[in-house]
Order: C-alpha cells, then sequence, then structure tokens
C-alpha cells in the first residue's frame, strides 16, 4: 500500500512540474509578443561619405553603417555586445579600448528587459544617452540638443535616433546613433556618427 501511495505521489509531482513547465513557455510566448518582433529588413538611408573624408586625422572613422550587438546576457559575450565609437570597433582587434566601451546592449537576466542599452559601465564613467523617438531624422539631425533629459540608460527600439554623451576620464563627446534593424532581446543593428567639437556633426 505504501508503495502505491508513493507512486501515485511521484505521478502528481510530475504533473504539477509539467503545468509548471507549460506556463512558463506560455509566459514567454505572451513577453515576446509584447515586444517587437523581427523588424522588416529595411534599412536605413545611408548619408555617410565613402571616401577619405570618413575618417578623422588619427584615420579612425567617425561613423559607421550596420554595426550589430549582441544581447550580453544571451550570449554570454561581453565584446559582441559593446562598442566603442572613439576608436570605431567592436570586437577590439588592436586591444585599444583597454575595456572602456562606450555602450553595451542587454546586460540583463531579465527576458523581457534585454533591450536596454547602458552607456555608464565604469567606475568614473559619467556618460549618458537620450532616445530622440522617431520624429528627428537622422540624416539632418545636425546640432546636438542639449535641452534633453540624458539618463545612463535606455531601451532600444526601431527608427529611434538617440544622443551619447562620452564622458569619462580621458574622454568626452557626442555620438548620433539610430536603430535600423533589431531582434528584440537579441541583437540591433544600428548606424552611428561621432562628433568631437560638442556643437555639431559637421566635418
Amino acid at each position: 500500500m505504501k508503495k502505491q501511495y508513493l507512486t501515485i505521489g511521484i505521478f502528481i509531482i510530475s504533473m504539477l512540474s509539467c503545468e509548471k513547465d507549460d506556463d512558463n513557455e506560455k509566459n514567454d510566448d505572451k513577453c515576446n509578443l509584447t515586444i517587437e518582433a523581427l523588424a522588416e529588413q529595411q534599412e536605413y538611408p545611408n548619408c555617410y561619405p565613402t571616401n577619405e573624408n570618413g575618417t578623422h586625422n588619427d584615420n579612425i572613422p567617425f561613423f559607421g553603417v550596420g554595426e550589430v550587438l549582441y544581447a550580453r546576457s544571451m550570449y554570454s559575450d561581453y565584446t559582441s555586445a559593446t562598442y566603442s565609437f572613439e576608436f570605431a570597433t567592436r570586437d577590439d582587434i588592436d586591444c585599444n579600448v583597454r575595456n572602456d566601451w562606450d555602450i553595451q546592449y542587454g546586460n540583463s537576466g531579465d527576458l523581457c528587459n534585454r533591450n536596454e542599452i547602458d552607456v555608464n559601465m565604469t567606475g568614473g564613467d559619467n556618460s549618458t544617452i537620450v532616445d530622440l523617438g522617431t520624429k528627428i531624422d537622422f540624416c539632418s539631425l545636425q546640432n546636438i540638443p542639449l535641452d534633453v533629459n540624458y539618463t545612463d540608460h535606455v531601451f532600444a527600439a526601431i527608427n529611434h535616433v538617440y544622443i551619447i554623451h562620452t564622458k569619462d576620464r580621458d574622454s568626452d563627446f557626442y555620438t548620433k546613433l539610430i536603430i535600423t534593424n533589431m531582434k528584440s532581446n537579441d541583437w540591433i543593428k544600428f548606424n552611428w556618427e561621432r562628433s568631437d567639437n560638442g556643437i555639431d556633426f559637421n566635418h
């Protein structure tokens, strides 16, 4: 009799476990449905020079097109989740960045919160970012908006334009960025342009 009760008990626990797993799957699906799905394959018009005028005197590009970052908490890869506008690199092959990254994408273990973009990541880093939405034309945006509310993080969204003020021990410059494509909680694709004069994006 005891063996029979034990068998029934194990069966009930197994059923409850299965129902719990089903609930988790439903919650995951619900979460994914409330977040933007994979965007249409539509790139933002390219408004950058394609010749040697695209670099500064130090030969480091002041813009980037079609850069991709992968959510850090999903892929557990810090390098592919971060980007340096100062050195125009994600992978830091030349080892110039020395962990002094300007943005980071997807550093959250929350399934519904991996779209976060952080700009203030290390001690002594006072960088900020602002989401200008979709009403600002990225290409024609020349003057750096100063009368807006900058913060230390925002959330990625398709066709949104952002301004990043990178300010730390050895850097002080502005970057405009637009997200041209994304898969929520997974990756973002973006274009960017840097300004070193703190006034506008005219080069």
